[in-house]
């Protein structure tokens, strides 16, 4: 009764029975004020009842284009995504849902690294963000990808970033890109 968030497992959500239940505490829960949270570890959920997911309300924005990269990964079928990160937060919100693509956190911060290795299907890399041109940190995300061989020129990526750079809490954008397809002059 004291919680602020209620949090339900979305694959409980094909059966009817579970489904009734978790619309009558998502009810409870919004009717006292509390936040509702959904973990979509099941992909396919997303395929099977997307429509009914679209109503969810979420309160940030880094968490809104961490949805946003997750959803368009999957039906994009992309080879990967990249999230420029100082905290990690944003692949911490990418890693609640199993989406089947790769996150591959980009911080300048050594601390984030060993915190973001324990988050699900992510995977830290260190990168120095020496500049504070978006396009030119996302050129270089893009080369650190090729240059680790996760992707390579034709593969489709997502990446998130945040403006002002170098601000912790601050994704705001979420960029799909055909690796290759680009130049920064």
């Amino acid at each position: 009764a004291d919680a602020e968030i209620l949090y339900l497992e979305g694959y409980l959500w094909d059966p009817e029975e579970p489904r009734a239940a978790m619309r009558r505490a998502i009810a409870a829960a919004r009717g006292a004020g509390r936040k509702v949270a959904f973990t979509l570890s099941d992909a396919f959920v997303i395929e099977r009842h997307g429509d009914r997911f679209l109503d969810r309300i979420f309160t940030r924005i880094d968490q809104s284009i961490a949805m946003a990269a997750i959803w368009t990964a999957h039906h994009l079928k992309v080879k990967a995504i990249a999230a420029l990160t100082q905290s990690g937060s944003t692949a911490l919100w990418m890693s609640r849902l199993n989406c089947g693509v790769p996150i591959y956190a980009l911080t300048p911060d050594a601390e984030s690294i060993g915190r973001m290795a324990l988050y699900r299907d992510v995977y830290p890399f260190l990168m120095k963000q020496q500049h504070s041109d978006r396009d030119l940190l996302l050129a270089e995300a893009e080369q650190l990808l090729i240059d680790r061989g996760v992707v390579e020129k034709g593969d489709l990526i997502a990446l998130t970033i945040g403006e002002p750079i170098g601000c912790a809490g601050g994704t705001n954008t979420l960029k799909i890109v055909r690796v290759g397809d680009h130049q920064i002059i």
